[in-house]
């Protein structure tokens, strides 16, 4: 397999791996009206992650990292779960809201955006790549997608979205489930 096969195939996984990423929403929004909270709900599908984490760290035999090793992390490689328990819970609360699809296509802009800034300054370990016309341009062709997902949608409050998630409306306290009397 050449260099560029390579690349499509790790390209084809990553679609397929982001192709699941608008079921998490919905999924820990359902949950959060069976655990009455945004909070426990995101609680709940982390600690399901860490248990078939360890598990895969057990099956591939990764070792567990000496002090030594942990030390040397600079303090931003540690930011990682707070920003993903972050995603999970602000999706969580967005997703009844929003619509996967202006979730999922408003997440996709806020990275790209962001991933632009990271490529261009080499933030975080990433090798610098520079900002150029296309990559702008996609950026605001994503940003355009949004913003016809927005407006070709209901506005709040007037219909009930079709697989939102029941009992979950514009007076809802975010991050809590209406509940029925």
């Amino acid at each position: 397999m050449t260099g560029a096969q390579a690349t499509w195939v790790l390209v084809l996984v990553a679609v397929f791996a982001g192709m699941l990423l608008p079921l998490q929403p919905g999924i820990n929004a359902e949950l959060r009206l069976h655990v009455r909270s945004a909070t426990m709900a995101a609680a709940v599908s982390f600690a399901t992650g860490l248990v078939l984490l360890i598990l895969a760290a057990a099956a591939m035999r990764s070792g567990v990292p000496t002090l030594v090793e942990l030390r040397a992390a600079p303090w931003w490689a540690w930011l990682g779960g707070a920003i993903g328990a972050g995603f999970v819970l602000a999706s969580l609360v967005l997703a009844p809201k929003l619509g996967a699809t202006l979730l999922v296509g408003s997440v996709v802009t806020g990275q790209l955006i962001a991933s632009l800034v990271i490529d261009q300054y080499g933030l975080v370990g990433y090798k610098p790549q520079p900002i150029n016309v296309g990559r702008v341009l996609g950026v605001c062709l994503l940003v355009v997608g949004v913003l016809l997902v927005q407006f070709s949608s209901d506005p709040p409050g007037t219909s009930a979205s079709p697989g939102a998630a029941p009992g979950v409306g514009a007076g809802t306290p975010i991050g809590e489930p209406e509940r029925p009397d």
